[in-house]
């Protein structure tokens, strides 16, 4: 059995070890769950997939979890290299793997090509032309929804991760998310993404030999659209983004397809 170890974080740090022996530590921060304020959940899509891979690939782990504020202190003191200021508005940001080797690697598409190399199947598929469609209409979504997804995120998060977002984000938007959001977050927002959302679901049916992008094949552009859909059932969401009935239909199909991948998501 494959192991390594990794760390999770509001998006997390993960610790691969060697393929053959080791064990593996996924440290994550801690956040509430909806439903109980003892068990801890995925945030943000970043961190969900990152898991995702770990649990298509079957690479065991254990996860230990780390509060917002706490990210850049840690992954600084593992020696792993910021972001450089003209990709990344923050300097350190979750997922991250650490290798048994000492090697670090920041971001959730690095770690799964790192992974990939490491442990090739089942494949990933990262060179589909899928993966790029579906980046650049999960990029226009999320540009739609920045505002729906701020106050989403922030109201999962425990007390001191939160007040840490809440601080961090008015510097971004020059006020305190709750009056952006309610001068600027109106029901408009979800028709605006129809569309995108629309077009991604026709994507999913060009191949009917099954519910993936590549019909009977997983691909890492499938393993995206999952995680941006728990993070949209997480926030509340989802039923006002995935809404016509075909695009239901389709993209519920490639959600419960992908159910065994997402049982693991709170240790």
């Amino acid at each position: 059995m494959k192991s390594f170890s990794t760390t999770f974080l509001p998006s997390p740090l993960f610790e691969p070890g060697h393929p053959t022996h080791g064990k593996a530590r996924l440290s994550a921060f801690p956040l509430p769950c909806l439903h109980s304020s003892s068990q801890n959940i995925l945030t943000f899509p970043s961190v969900i997939v990152a898991r995702i891979v770990l649990n298509y690939k079957s690479i065991p782990y254990i996860t230990s979890w780390t509060e917002y504020p706490d990210i850049a202190p840690t992954l600084s003191a593992l020696g792993i290299q910021p972001n450089p200021s003209s990709t990344a508005p923050w300097p350190y940001t979750a997922p991250a793997i650490r290798l048994t080797s000492g090697e670090h690697v920041m971001g959730s598409l690095a770690i799964a090509t790192r992974l990939e190399e490491l442990y090739p199947n089942p494949p990933l598929h990262l060179d589909s032309s899928y993966l790029v469609r579906v980046n650049e209409i999960i990029a226009k979504v999320s540009e739609i929804l920045m505002l729906v997804h701020l106050t989403g995120t922030q109201g999962l998060l425990r007390s001191r991760s939160a007040d840490y977002f809440a601080a961090d984000r008015e510097k971004m938007l020059g006020m305190p998310i709750e009056q952006y959001s309610y001068k600027k977050i109106g029901r408009h927002v979800f028709e605006e993404v129809a569309p995108h959302v629309q077009e991604m679901a026709k994507m999913l049916r060009d191949n009917e030999s099954g519910p993936w992008f590549l019909g009977e094949n997983v691909g890492y552009a499938d393993l995206v659209v999952v995680s941006w859909m728990r993070y949209w059932s997480e926030i509340g969401v989802l039923k006002d983004v995935v809404r016509s009935g075909s695009e239901v239909e389709t993209l519920r199909a490639l959600y419960a397809a992908a159910a065994p991948l997402l049982e693991r998501d709170a240790y």
